[in-house]
């Protein structure tokens, strides 16, 4: 069952193949290796479809813009995620074996403050205090804007340390640095 379409009628020739060719333009250096530009081209007029379909009831040629510009911009970056060549990488596996007793004795000198932070990053139980967002507080006047914790000091309240007193983030720069 088609929907009926309401006063507006998207034309794909025009503003919107014209924008889609500029963003092509912008962003082909992302996807080039794997996609002719003709080819994207063709994608967005079939993006241009699928929202024709999708949104029949936009009758403000602005609001089908954005929704198709939303649309095709979403393609274009799933297309260069999945040619980007990058994959995770595992940090142990860049550790050489045998720096291991290298890397012992480098923590074990350690100073105690950046001992404790690592033992918390590393302990599980302890490691959700770190992944949790950090406090927005006020500071001075009643109407002044909320202000986020530095990681200095969200580091430091879950330690216990004074941040005015100790700056971890710079102490375990340079330890490890």
């Amino acid at each position: 069952m088609e929907r009926k379409r309401l006063k507006f009628i998207p034309r794909f020739t025009g503003a919107i193949e014209g924008w889609a060719t500029n963003y092509i333009n912008k962003n082909y250096w992302r996807i080039e290796a794997q996609h002719d530009f003709d080819d994207l081209l063709q994608d967005a007029y079939l993006y241009f479809l699928i929202c024709v379909n999708r949104y029949p009831y936009v009758i403000e040629p602005a609001h089908f813009m954005a929704l198709f510009k939303r649309c095709f911009i979403n393609h274009i970056n799933s297309l260069a995620r999945q040619s980007s060549p990058i994959e995770a990488i595992n940090i142990l596996t860049l550790i050489n074996p045998d720096n291991y007793g290298y890397l012992t004795v480098l923590l074990n000198e350690a100073p105690e403050e950046i001992k404790c932070l690592l033992r918390t990053i590393f302990d599980e139980k302890e490691a959700s205090s770190f992944r949790a967002p950090c406090v927005r507080y006020k500071e001075g006047k009643k109407n002044s804007r909320a202000k986020r914790e530095t990681t200095n000091e969200k580091f430091c309240r879950i330690l216990g340390y004074d941040p005015k007193q100790i700056n971890l983030v710079d102490m375990l720069r340079q330890y490890l640095g």
